[in-house]
């Protein structure tokens, strides 16, 4: 799913997405891949422009059970981009991997 047309950043943070939610299995990853693009007529890439829109798709889907799914997103993120505090929203990474990505232009 990581798209050619996004900057190095956002293809990056889409491969932690895919990764965190393929620790659960390809039926999961497909499952919330179409229906965020279902519920939101939006592609993929917009899952990094709006986590909150994905956290609402996993929390619809997965119930109770969402929580660990977003953390282990969140996990990936923390990983790959060594961010500075352990973040328990995938909002809250997103938005500093950005904070830094911009400081560092």
């Amino acid at each position: 799913m990581v798209q050619a047309d996004l900057d190095d950043h956002s293809r990056d943070i889409l491969g932690c997405i895919e990764d965190g939610l393929l620790k659960y299995g390809p039926a999961v990853f497909q499952v919330i891949t179409y229906e965020f693009q279902r519920e939101y007529k939006a592609e993929g890439r917009a899952m990094v422009t709006r986590p909150d829109l994905l956290v609402k798709i996993v929390h619809k889907i997965f119930g109770d059970s969402a929580a660990s799914i977003e953390a282990s997103m969140v996990r990936e993120l923390n990983v790959t981009f060594d961010l500075s505090k352990t973040h328990k929203s995938l909002e809250s990474a997103i938005a500093e991997i950005k904070r830094k990505n911009l400081m560092n232009e």
